[in-house]
């Protein structure tokens, strides 16, 4: 299935603000194959696989009192406007977007996207942010993991934190994957950087 993630907006007919009952029609629960767990800090997360895709992906929901508060897609067929999507490299995302705020994960890696530290870009004002990983542990090259969409303006949730809390998250340069911000590190608040 090929949707068009939008910015602040959804992925394809489910858009944030719908219903569960909505999210559920568009996305049927498949018993044995989708999962719903609690996000600690973030709400009620339902994940559905799309078996029939290859690659195989999920979009996972999260639910916050009942409506979609996030939406977040890891299938290559997938893709902004821009043609942006998992898989895409970091130089396609700079192309498209020039300062993203980057944030390195503190806490535990992932077995599953291969023990890489996880990196997010996001651009808070338009509602997007994007999930980096390592390709492999032996070819050390960055790749999107995911693109999350969720309300302009509000908080992005990832790992059971919101992104940007200092216990969890070390402040990046813009579109980087190490380099500490120099204001984060000083405990000062980064100016906004125009786009």
């Amino acid at each position: 299935m090929k949707y068009v993630i939008s910015p602040g907006r959804g992925v394809g007919p489910l858009n944030l603000g719908d219903t569960r009952l909505r999210a559920l029609e568009l996305f049927p629960r498949k018993v044995g194959t989708d999962l719903d767990y609690r996000i600690s800090n973030c709400g009620d997360r339902y994940e559905w696989v799309d078996l029939a895709d290859k690659p195989v992906g999920n979009v996972s929901i999260t639910f916050r009192d009942d409506l979609v508060f996030q939406i977040e897609s890891t299938f290559h067929h997938n893709r902004t406007s821009d043609g942006i999507g998992p898989g895409s490299s970091p130089d396609d995302l700079r192309r498209h977007y020039t300062s993203l705020s980057a944030y390195l994960y503190l806490g535990r890696t992932s077995e599953a996207l291969g023990d890489s530290p996880l990196v997010v870009w996001l651009d808070e004002q338009k509602g997007i942010a994007f999930t980096l990983v390592y390709r492999s542990r032996d070819n050390r090259h960055f790749w999107v993991y995911s693109v999350t969409v969720f309300k302009p303006g509000s908080s992005f949730c990832e790992q059971d934190t919101v992104v940007g809390d200092p216990q969890n998250w070390r402040k990046l340069a813009p579109n980087s994957f190490g380099q500490p911000d120099a204001s984060a590190l000083l405990g000062r608040k980064s100016e906004p950087t125009a786009q």
